[in-house]
């Protein structure tokens, strides 16, 4: 540590699905945006978005995955990224968590155990949705790219933790979606 992509050289190990719920597939890709709204990467050329040029799918539900760190020798992580976000009020993105691979075991029931990282209020440019909102994270506009930056206290000394960025439209309107760029993982200088 510090982790950083860019993803200029390639997805470095972020790989993207649909939701096994999901009646839509994935239209998260890898690429330079091209949109009338998000139209730029925040650095260099390229970032992960929901369709490089048209808008996400109808009904989506979809993930980025990243690869598995190993966070055994860190004591407060942070994780920080850029994102720009044009959705409607009803779509929603969320960074999520895992450390058991995402899967419950069957002696607990069969399902996936994601949890969602942080709180509406904490950290910075950290999920705008209304605090009396059941679901949590990113809806509407940003107006360009944002700095969003978050402590993972929760998984430090953790050896397996993955994450993944879920995006839910969440009405048959389309939106240009959301895009994510310049991924850091670091030890809080405290």
């Amino acid at each position: 540590y510090p982790y950083f992509n860019d993803f200029e050289i390639g997805a470095g190990c972020w790989v993207t699905e649909p939701s096994y719920s999901s009646t839509s597939p994935s239209s998260w890709q890898l690429g330079t945006p091209n949109k009338p709204i998000i139209n730029s990467a925040a650095s260099g050329a390229n970032s992960w978005i929901t369709g490089l040029t048209g808008n996400c799918n109808p009904s989506e539900e979809s993930y980025v995955l990243s690869p598995c760190f190993d966070f055994s020798g860190l004591i407060l992580p942070i994780f920080e990224f850029k994102i720009w976000y044009n959705m409607g009020n009803s779509d929603l993105a969320v960074l999520e968590y895992t450390t058991d691979t995402g899967y419950t075991s069957p002696s607990y029931g069969i399902g996936w155990k994601w949890t969602k990282v942080g709180n509406i209020g904490e950290g910075n440019n950290w999920f705008n949705t209304p605090s009396s909102s059941s679901k949590q994270g990113w809806t509407g506009n940003s107006g360009g790219w944002l700095l969003a930056k978050h402590t993972l206290d929760s998984v430090a000394g953790k050896d397996h933790v993955q994450f993944r960025l879920r995006f839910i439209n969440g009405t048959n309107i389309t939106s240009e979606g959301f895009a994510f760029d310049d991924v850091k993982i670091y030890e809080s200088p405290m």
